[in-house]
Formats: C-alpha cells, sequence, structure tokens
C-alpha cells in the first residue's frame, strides 16, 4: 500500500503547508479589492432587488462607474 512509505506525522506538515498557502492567496485576494467597486456592487445587488423591471438600465450605469 502506498501509505506505508509515507509516515502518518507527514501529513500534519501538508496539512499546515496546505493552511498556509491559503491563506496567502486569501490575502492577495483581499489586498486587490476595490472598496469603491464593493460599493457598487452593494448598489447593483440593492437595486436587482428593489427594481428589477429596470434593472438592465442600471446595470449599464453601474458599470460605467467600475474601476477596472
Amino acid at each position: 500500500m502506498p501509505w506505508e512509505a509515507l509516515p502518518l506525522e507527514s501529513l500534519w506538515h501538508l496539512g499546515i503547508l496546505a493552511l498556509g498557502v491559503a491563506i496567502a492567496v486569501a490575502v492577495v485576494y483581499n489586498s486587490r479589492r476595490s472598496r469603491r467597486n464593493e460599493r457598487i456592487a452593494e448598489k447593483a445587488t440593492h437595486e436587482l432587488y428593489a427594481h428589477p423591471e429596470r434593472y438592465d438600465e442600471t446595470k449599464r450605469e453601474l458599470e460605467k462607474e467600475v474601476q477596472r
């Protein structure tokens, strides 16, 4: 069996490594988020639920405001 060659203590190291990578990815993702774009996304979500019949028009206006 392939697990016999790999001691179970090694799984702790692999788990710690995977957790470290996940945290690093989350930090990088969070640092690239724009607070301004988050506010626009919140506004778009509110508009979608409040006025679904005119959301297509509002969506075009909000897309112009988004920073790229």
